[in-house]
């Protein structure tokens, strides 16, 4: 069935605007410090979508831990600037949302978070970065990163695929990258031509192929890796299916296999191409899906129901945007919440969350133990692996939880 993505878009903008006018009520209200998160995110332009979908899986978490009481003495507050993904909005936004009172910042999507890096060491103002990539954490400093990078992901399903998923009666497979130019795509074709040199045995690089942002026409890119057995897809939703579609209408097959950014635009390719198509796709994720029976899924399921009761199942249809957002948001509040016990409410501001961050262990039943340190700026560091199942109609999941590779 298809959806209707221009309401669910209106939906989101909605909260937006309602997040912001929420925000930035001073020192204290109802007898509680004022706690502020700021975001900085893509609401309006090409990512749009898939964003306001995060941030309201990171504003209903900031809601059930208020109402809750889960940080005594504290309200948390929540801010949102839209960069419509122009990287000229990234400094703006930044210090849009620091002269506002931001305690701590998030950023959801990749671009902003290597630029906005030496402003919040100058500033000590932590920055939650949910899309990783190499600079952002090393050297380690005031970014803290809550996803493995990209580079880890890509050679962790490129490990998993070829021990467990690839017959190599066929022989060594040649794989290859189609994607848009930009940080992501730099960090998926370094990592991929650095696995394919380290294990020639598993694989050979087929190269990768990169458009300009924004590009729908695939032809060149079509005819550069007709002859690949295994491809990477990296662009946005929309882009994604029209490249598949091109492919598949001159006659072409081969594997197909990604990571967890693949899985966020689930909904739209599911609508588009259809099950059938997509059947036996392959990509890792390093939050668990939906449908495992794990307490921290669970809650966040069950959040959405009870605050988004009429979204509820289009969220869940659409991928693991939503449930992303607040699988790391619990741990950001969680992070809040400690360094409050340590230091007062009176007392929290940007270096208290960073003693708590560096500091922080957690381990959350049915979840590898994930943790930051003093020179540790990922926090989580495993994968698990799901097929793409056309009789299921959902991912299932085809490993346990996976070390990322990380050289």
């Amino acid at each position: 069935m298809r959806r209707n993505w221009k309401r669910v878009v209106g939906c989101f903008l909605a909260v937006l605007v309602l997040a912001t006018l929420g925000a930035g009520c001073g020192e204290e209200e109802n007898g509680k410090v004022t706690i502020t998160i700021g975001e900085i995110d893509d609401f309006t332009g090409p990512a749009g979508t898939y964003m306001a979908i995060l941030s309201a899986g990171l504003q209903d978490t900031v809601r059930y831990y208020n109402e809750q009481g889960t940080i005594p003495g504290v309200e948390v507050k929540f801010l949102t600037y839209d960069t419509r993904l122009d990287p000229s909005r990234d400094i703006p936004g930044y210090e849009w949302l620091k002269e506002r009172g931001s305690d701590v910042i998030i950023i959801g999507i990749i671009s902003p978070g290597e630029v906005l890096k030496p402003f919040s060491e100058n500033d000590k103002l932590p920055l939650c970065d949910l899309g990783t990539t190499f600079p952002m954490f090393n050297p380690p400093g005031w970014s803290f990163c809550f996803n493995p990078p990209i580079r880890w992901n890509t050679m962790t399903v490129m490990k998993w695929v070829s021990e467990t998923q690839w017959d190599y009666s066929k022989g060594v497979p040649k794989i290859a990258y189609v994607g848009w130019t930009g940080p992501f795509a730099i960090d998926v074709q370094n990592a991929m031509s650095d696995y394919c040199q380290n294990h020639p045995d598993q694989y050979e690089f087929g190269g990768a192929f990169l458009a300009p942002s924004g590009s729908v026409l695939w032809s060149g890119e079509i005819e550069k890796v007709k002859d690949c057995d295994i491809i990477f897809p990296g662009m946005m939703s929309t882009e994604t299916s029209t490249f598949l579609t091109q492919y598949w209408a001159r006659g072409y097959e081969a594997q197909l296999i990604g990571d967890s950014s693949i899985s966020a635009y689930k909904g739209f390719l599911v609508d588009s191409l259809g099950w059938d198509r997509l059947d036996g796709f392959l990509t890792t994720e390093c939050v668990p899906w939906w449908n495992e029976p794990t307490p921290i899924i669970q809650l966040i399921e069950d959040n959405l129901y009870k605050y988004r009761p009429g979204e509820a199942e289009e969220f869940i249809h659409m991928g693991s945007t939503y449930k992303g957002g607040a699988y790391n948001m619990h741990a950001i509040l969680d992070i809040i919440r400690l360094a409050v016990e340590e230091v007062g409410a009176e007392n929290f501001d940007g270096q208290a969350f960073y003693d708590a961050a560096v500091d922080y262990t957690a381990n959350w039943d049915g979840c590898p133990e994930f943790s930051f340190t003093e020179t540790k700026r990922v926090l989580a560091a495993y994968n698990q692996g799901y097929i793409w199942s056309a009789e299921a109609q959902d991912l299932v999941r085809a490993s346990d939880w996976m070390p990322c590779v990380t050289e």
